[in-house]
C-alpha cells in the first residue's frame, strides 16, 4: 500500500508478540504502511516480547543514542535445567532435580550481580565471526571463541518466587544478553538454568504502556492509515537536552558547520559539559541536529562560561 502518513520520519511504539522475530515485524510494517525505510532498535529474540522500538525515515539516524539508553525487562528464569540455547527453545545439556533454592539464596545472588560484569555472547545470537551469524555455526555443531564483554546491570527486584520458576524485574544497559544472565545464574547456584520467559517493558524513552499491538496496528492501517501513532524525531531522544536555535545559527548547524552560542539559549535542564550532546531544535519544536560541545571550546569570562561551540555530529 501507499503509504498516508503526513510524514514518513519519526517512530513506532511496538508491542512485540511471541514467536515474530524483530526483523519480521519490520517486514509487516515495511508491508503495512508502504514505507521502505525502517529499522528496529534493540533485538527481542522470537520468545520475547514487549517494546520494540521501530525507527523510519531520516530517524533510522537515532539509533546509536537511543541504544544508549537503559532497558527494563521482565524475566523468568526455570531452574533445574540448561539448555544450548540459554532459552526454552533449546536442547537440555545439563539438569538437577535433585537439589533446591531458597529465596533468600536467589536474591543474594541477584545482588551479586548488580553492577558491572562480564558476559560471554551467546552462539546462538546475531553476532558475526568471520563474516558468519554465531546462530548459523551453531547450528552447525560450530563453537568459536566469544570476547567477554563488560556489560552494566543496575537493579533487580524479585517479582513472584514458585521454584523452579522465578520472575523479576531487571534494569540494565546496551549489550546485555538476558539469556546469558539466566545460565550466568544457573551455573552460580549449580542447578542449571534457562530464560522461560521474557517481557521488555522499557527502552529509553518507549514504554510498554503506551505500546500498539501489531493486530491494533494492523487495524489503524487498513481502517485509519492517517492517524497512525507515528513518534516525532525530537521526542525519540527527549531525554537529551535542548537547545533551541533559529536564524543564522540554525542555518549554520543544519549545514553542518560548528556555531558560537551563548549558555542561556539553552533550556535550564542543558548544562555545559564538553562533549554532552544536546538536541538542536527550532522555534518549532523541530529536531534539527544532534551536537556536542566541541572539546576545549569554552570561553571564560572572569572564570564564567560565556559561550560555547556547539558541533553537529548528526544533522536532518
Amino acid at each position: 500500500m501507499t503509504s498516508k502518513l503526513h510524514t514518513q520520519n519519526g517512530a513506532f511504539n511496538i508491542n512485540k508478540p511471541p514467536g515474530l522475530s524483530s526483523q519480521g515485524i519490520v517486514q509487516e510494517v515495511k508491508r503495512l504502511t508502504g514505507l521502505r525505510k525502517i529499522g528496529h532498535a534493540g533485538t527481542l529474540d522470537p520468545i520475547a516480547e514487549g517494546v520494540l522500538p521501530l525507527l523510519c525515515g531520516k530517524a533510522t539516524r537515532l539509533f546509536d543514542f537511543l541504544l544508549e539508553t537503559r532497558k527494563s525487562y521482565r524475566v523468568t528464569i526455570k531452574f533445574g535445567e540448561a539448555t544450548d540455547t540459554m532459552d526454552r527453545t533449546g536442547t537440555v545439556v545439563f539438569s538437577n532435580e535433585n537439589d533446591l533454592l531458597t529465596q533468600a539464596d536467589f536474591e543474594r545472588v541477584l545482588e551479586s550481580l548488580i553492577g558491572p560484569i562480564y558476559q560471554e555472547p551467546p552462539m546462538f545470537s546475531a553476532r558475526r565471526f568471520k563474516g558468519k551469524r554465531l546462530y548459523t555455526l551453531a547450528r552447525q555443531g560450530i563453537t568459536v571463541p566469544r570476547q567477554k564483554k563488560i556489560v552494566k546491570i543496575h537493579s533487580f527486584e524479585l517479582i513472584s518466587w514458585s521454584y523452579p520458576l522465578a520472575t523479576f524485574s531487571i534494569q540494565c544497559d546496551r549489550g546485555t544478553y538476558v539469556r546469558v544472565l539466566c545460565d550466568d545464574i544457573g551455573k552460580k547456584t549449580g542447578l542449571g538454568a534457562h530464560l522461560h520467559h521474557l517481557v521488555r517493558d522499557k527502552l529509553g524513552p518507549f514504554e510498554l504502556d503506551h505500546a500498539i499491538t501489531l493486530d491494533d496496528f494492523t487495524l489503524l492501517c487498513q481502517n485509519d492509515p492517517g492517524n497512525l501513532p507515528l513518534i516525532p524525531m525530537n521526542e525519540i531522544i527527549g531525554f537529551l537536552p535542548a537547545l533551541v536555535l533559529s536564524g543564522s545559527e540554525l542555518m549554520k548547524i543544519s549545514f553542518g558547520n560548528a556555531v558560537q552560542v551563548r549558555p542561556h539559549l539553552s533550556r535550564p535542564t542543558c548544562s555545559v559539559n564538553e562533549n554532552e550532546l544536546f538536541r538542536v531544535v527550532s522555534a518549532q519544536n523541530e529536531l534539527k541536529a544532534v551536537a556536542k560541545i566541541k572539546a576545549g571550546e569554552l570561553s571564560l569570562d572572569n572564570g564564567n562560561i560565556h559561550s560555547v561551540f556547539i558541533q553537529p555530529i548528526c544533522v536532518f
